[in-house]
């Protein structure tokens, strides 16, 4: 490169010294390895921006619609989700699998009994769809085995359908006894409940009892401290202390022992851990805003 940008420079430009055509061509050498060495540098970021973006639509675009946090995040049940199925179902058609949105593959299944499937609901809370249990028999089984004897979150948004004398329990298991599991719904008189069957905590609803609810509970076994929310609050706010689940490994959406719900479930979400005020706000507002109800 030096010895023909001296021939050329030579030719045109006598009055240069050999040093000084030496120094211009040095310099002009430097100048052309950086500009290469930048394209090179500016083409490599380029493809990784690009290989970033491709595997973020590809794992996350069409699961995640606004951010929540990931960390711990061990179930994720979304109705609307084009993932939540391995065929979109026809409305009114029964779902044996509904699909874990965490990359954990902890679905909730009934494949089993045909007969005790949910129905999927096109057009439901919040004209998005739900599924749908009988009050009879429907259940799906998914793992809770993560939150026995440990910290977790737990959300739902759901709508109960049974009259306020009766229990409609939506979260728990079969075969649970006083501490082996945790129980989400309604109790008699309105109210909607936390527990880990028994130790009971209730927030009364009133004329929303059956309406499209959130209900949110954190609980940090290293205090024994549990918050229960209903909409974020804004229906109201219980704590207090109680003793962590002994087992969950096989709980059911739908059905606590005897019992049986009879509604609407759109959405789970699960942590092993319990998340701070800020997370929970975090989830709280999403829920709030995809299904259009009204949180502190």
């Amino acid at each position: 490169m030096i010895r023909n940008c001296k021939k050329k420079i030579s030719q045109k430009i006598s009055a240069f010294t050999m040093t000084e055509l030496a120094v211009t061509c040095a310099v002009i050498a430097v100048v052309a390895v950086a500009v290469i060495k930048t394209q090179t540098i500016v083409q490599k970021a380029d493809l990784v921006a690009q290989s970033w973006t491709a595997q973020y639509k590809t794992k996350a675009a069409d699961v995640i619609t606004v951010p929540i946090p990931q960390n711990g995040l061990r179930l994720w049940l979304d109705a609307s989700s084009d993932k939540a199925f391995d065929s979109k179902p026809q409305n009114g058609q029964t779902v044996e699998i509904w699909k874990d949105l965490s990359e954990n593959g902890n679905n909730a299944t009934q494949t089993q009994y045909s007969s005790q499937r949910p129905l999927y609901i096109q057009n439901g809370l919040n004209s998005l769809p739900t599924l749908e249990f009988d009050g009879v028999d429907d259940n799906l089984l998914f793992d809770g085995s993560y939150m026995a004897q440990n910290s977790y979150s737990f959300f739902m948004v759901m709508k109960g359908t049974r009259p306020t004398n009766q229990y409609n329990f939506a979260v728990g298991k079969t075969g649970c006894s006083t501490g082996q599991c945790l129980v989400m719904g309604f109790w008699t008189g309105g109210s909607a409940l936390h527990s880990h069957w028994h130790n009971n905590t209730y927030i009364s609803l009133g004329s929303l009892y059956s309406t499209k609810l959130i209900h949110s509970v954190t609980f940090d076994k290293s205090s024994g401290f549990r918050i229960f929310k209903i909409n974020g609050g804004n229906l109201g706010t219980k704590s207090g202390s109680t003793y962590a689940i002994s087992s969950f490994s096989s709980a059911k959406l739908g059905s606590v022992n005897s019992f049986r719900f009879k509604g609407q479930i759109s959405e789970v979400i699960a942590y092993d851990r319990a998340l701070t005020t800020q997370e929970t706000q975090e989830v709280e507002s999403y829920l709030a805003e995809k299904y259009n109800i009204v949180i502190n």
